[in-house]
């Protein structure tokens, strides 16, 4: 009876699963591949990690070393969010797998609350986890009007100028 030869672990992450498999084979070990991941850093294709890890000890011939190969970038689809509320929005956008930034601006036709725009068109191909910028309307900026009695002509047209309201003059 012959004894089971010791070998080392073979270090097979960030290769390709052909080169990984020939490398785990060549040293009488069992190559298994496990259900494969998407991965923003390792390519379609190559082995995002292993089981054992690769550190420095050895193993039993026939051992098995298990690979979980990648599939490369996620990809997602962005949705149209224009019009949907700010919450309706950004829970479209995490559902497909994407985030949101919310930009604040005033607008007096669209309601407060609501999108108004979205800096990446719908139904365009990003990679999952991007950011996308959606512009949601505060509504009409309310402003103070400012109290101009008693005031001169010039104070009261500058007072009114300051406060971003138009002067209208009335005969």
């Amino acid at each position: 009876m012959t004894a089971v030869k010791e070998v080392q672990i073979p270090n097979v992450v960030n290769i390709s699963a052909q080169e990984a498999k020939q490398k785990v084979e060549e040293l009488k070990l069992v190559y298994t591949e496990l259900e494969p991941e998407f991965s923003p850093d390792i390519p379609e294709g190559y082995i995002i990690k292993q089981e054992p890890a690769y550190l420095d000890y050895t193993v039993k011939e026939n051992s098995e070393v298990k690979v979980t190969i990648s599939k490369g970038q996620e990809i997602a689809i962005v949705p149209k969010v224009i019009g949907k509320t700010k919450e309706e929005a950004i829970e479209e956008l995490e559902e497909a797998n994407l985030k949101a930034q919310v930009i604040e601006e005033t607008n007096a036709k669209i309601p407060e609350g609501v999108v108004i725009s979205q800096e990446t068109e719908a139904k365009t191909q990003v990679n999952a986890g991007e950011t996308i910028k959606i512009h949601v309307s505060t509504g009409v900026e309310q402003v103070t009007v400012p109290n101009v009695v008693g005031k001169t002509e010039e104070e009261a047209k500058k007072a009114i100028t300051d406060a971003k309201l138009k002067l209208k003059q009335v005969i």
